[in-house]
């Protein structure tokens, strides 16, 4: 079926409306959508009378349509230009059961037919207002007493009722509170034209001008009862229309009660979220209180790590001192400045002598005496230690107040000390305890190999000083040797001097450097002194001796290699003949005070694999001259060449007055190496041999 109005005024307006409803009710529609149709076609209905002209109300249920258990509803504008404006509104009702369809044959009055379903809304409106009211306040405060609300009454005004806004999302109660109360603007213009319709019916003479406009409030215990003079159809329409009200009615507070259900379902359902709500919150308390502990723990390990750090450091910076020197006697210097004042008070280092006694020359606390005895540490203090590894013993006589920590020095034979701690607080941590355990392990150790490489050093410097046998006294030649070993390992190496006679009566002067350093180098040299003693004995001059040296040490040791000069002296002829192989040139200072050096060719180092014959050189040798002969060791230097060196001993040795080489010649040696030594470390030997010609042999 299909029905339509033109609207052009408020009464077609609230005629359509009327119409509106009353099919959706014919046609199954439930109370609550018809309620939302009715309000959302008024809403358009406003805004259309607003905008002015004609328009077409369309309601339409056909088995022909695509969903034909529904009630569609359109409202275009009969203009076409107003319609090409303004798009078609149109909505969709759900129709449950296919009523009758309304007769259309009826037409009451046009005023009872307005009235119909207006007069007896408004007592819905209130009760629907109630229950509303109520629905708001369980809906904010569900534990609170459900006591009734204060009735409310209802005045529709055209000129301020505003229209209802579909769009905005509500629960049920509160769409079809808007839905009535949206209806008060078409009421109050419905009851306009409703009066002026009485007044033409009562006095039919009467002028129809339009009555002025009122606002009317409806209330069913104020409606006056039906005049019996007046006609009876007029009568019978507005029973029917009050009758339909209240089945409308009747269906609102069904859905309200089915609204206070749901309420009474939220409110305990909201009781049970708060019984989660609280489980939740001891359950957030709970891990709260674990990630507390846990930032606890986690402090306390990034400490615990600080502190593992920490001792390492400093186990390892001292591991990198203790090792860093061969001198006993600094190591334990060092020692205590590691670990005072982070670690102790103050470090008593206790070394045994090396004979064996444990004898100390000082008092030492009886925990000291027993660390020595057991080799093992021990505590003495007011109080147990609680230190692991570590053995309580009885206070101090010494400092009774004082704790005490007393860690032996082990070796592989024996302990050859005791190291002795006083706390930096009041005691030790156990960590700490561990680590200074371990680095008195570490500092015996590093003490222990710095003693044996003296004792070792020491044996090496008597042998090679054995070596270099003691200087002749010849008449009118004067000598004096200087050795000076490397500060550097065993103090033993290739460098040698020598002087001894041949059988005419000459005197044999050499100084040599064997290759290399160490005990392998010494005894080379020791088999290089012995054959160049052995050859001089032959006699030959210094060119031929060398000569000599050369084809023996490349027999002997063909991957050995060395360096000498020698220097022959005549009593009886004042002149020097000397010869050098690969070795710096001899430096001679003459009478008058100046200095230069032999510095004709020499030939090739000792041991290579070449064939030569060295030859001799002569140079006049008057009364008060010097000769120097020394090794690479005094004049070379990493960061120069050998020239700059050998200028320096020239300038060293032009420097003594002659009567100081007169009289003091070993004083002269030592002032002139003095200065050529004190800028740097020795990383070679040393040796320097000076020859001075008395001036009173002529």
């Amino acid at each position: 079926m299909k029905r339509t109005w033109q609207i052009s005024d408020v009464t077609g307006a609230a005629r359509a409306r009327i119409a509106t409803a009353r099919l959706a009710a014919a046609y199954g529609v439930p109370a609550l959508d018809r309620t939302r149709l009715t309000s959302a076609l008024g809403t358009q209905l406003r805004q259309c009378l607003t905008k002015g002209g004609s328009w077409l109300l369309t309601l339409d249920v056909g088995a022909g349509r695509a969903e034909p258990g529904a009630l569609h509803v359109s409202l275009v504008a009969c203009d076409p230009e107003q319609s090409a404006a303004q798009p078609p509104w149109r909505a969709t009702v759900a129709c449950r059961e296919a009523a009758a369809p309304v007769d259309s044959a009826e037409s009451p009055d046009e005023g009872a037919e307005l009235a119909q379903p207006l007069l007896g809304a408004d007592e819905d409106t209130a009760l629907v207002l109630e229950q509303l009211a109520a629905q708001e306040q369980l809906a904010h405060d569900p534990q609170q007493p459900t006591a009734p609300p204060p009735r409310r009454a209802t005045v529709a005004c055209p000129e301020a009722a505003a229209p209802v806004d579909a769009s905005e999302p509500s629960d049920q109660a509160a769409e079809l509170a808007q839905s009535l109360l949206g209806a008060d603007e078409d009421k109050a213009l419905v009851l306009e034209q409703l009066a002026a319709q009485e007044q033409l019916a009562h006095d039919p003479q009467q002028s129809t001008a339009p009555s002025p406009r009122h606002t009317t409030a409806a209330r069913p215990e104020a409606t006056a009862p039906v005049d019996p003079s007046e006609p009876p159809d007029e009568t019978t329409e507005l029973a029917q229309s009050l009758l339909g009200a209240d089945k409308d009615t009747a269906l609102v507070l069904e859905q309200l009660a089915a609204q206070e259900e749901l309420v009474a379902f939220h409110r305990e359902e909201l009781l049970q979220t708060n019984q989660g709500v609280v489980a939740l919150h001891a359950e957030l308390d709970a891990a709260g209180r674990a990630q507390r502990e846990a930032f606890a723990a986690e402090r306390r390990a990034r400490t615990e790590a600080e502190n593992a750090r920490r001792r390492l450091t400093c186990l390892a910076n001292t591991s990198a001192v203790l090792t860093s020197s061969l001198n006993h006697e600094e190591i334990v210097r060092r020692l205590p400045e590691l670990l005072v004042p982070e670690y102790a008070r103050s470090v008593d280092v206790w070394l045994f002598d090396g004979d064996g006694d444990r004898q100390p020359p000082t008092p030492h606390p009886a925990a000291a005496v027993v660390a020595a005895r057991t080799g093992r540490p021990q505590y003495a203090g007011p109080g147990p230690g609680g230190l692991p590894g570590v053995d309580d013993q009885p206070p101090s006589a010494l400092d009774p107040e004082l704790p005490l920590l007393c860690i032996p020095l082990p070796t592989r034979r024996a302990p050859l000390g005791v190291l002795t701690l006083a706390p930096p607080g009041d005691g030790w941590d156990p960590d700490d305890a561990v680590m200074l355990i371990e680095l008195a392990r570490r500092a015996s150790v590093a003490i222990d190999n710095a003693r044996r490489f003296e004792h070792h050093r020491d044996i090496a410097e008597t042998l090679q000083r054995a070596l270099l046998t003691e200087l002749p006294a010849t008449p009118g030649l004067r000598l004096a040797a200087r050795y000076l070993p490397a500060t550097h390992g065993l103090n033993i190496g290739g460098d040698w001097y020598d002087a001894f006679r041949q059988p005419d009566g000459s005197l044999i002067t050499v100084i040599g450097d064997v290759t290399g350093h160490g005990l392998h180098a010494a005894v080379m040299m020791s088999q290089l002194r012995t054959a160049l003693r052995a050859y001089a004995v032959d006699g030959g001059s210094p060119g031929t001796l060398l000569t000599r040296l050369h084809t023996f040490l490349h027999h002997l040791q063909p991957d050995l290699y060395a360096t000498a000069v020698i220097a022959r002296f005549h009593p009886a002829e004042p002149t020097l003949t000397w010869a050098a192989a690969g070795h710096p040139p001899p430096v001679l200072r003459t009478p008058d005070g100046r200095v230069h050096a032999l510095d004709e060719k020499p030939g090739a180092m000792l041991g290579i694999p070449l064939v030569q014959e060295i030859q001799d050189h002569t140079v006049s040798l008057p009364p008060g001259s010097t000769l120097a002969l020394y090794t690479d060791g005094l004049v070379e230097r990493r960061a120069q060449g050998i020239d700059p060196g050998i200028a320096r001993l020239a300038h060293a040795l032009e420097r003594p007055p002659a009567g100081e080489l007169e009289a003091d010649l070993d004083g002269t040696a030592d002032r002139i190496l003095d200065p050529l030594l004190s800028d740097s470390e020795r990383d070679d030997d040393i040796c320097l041999l000076l020859c001075h010609i008395a001036a009173d042999l002529a």
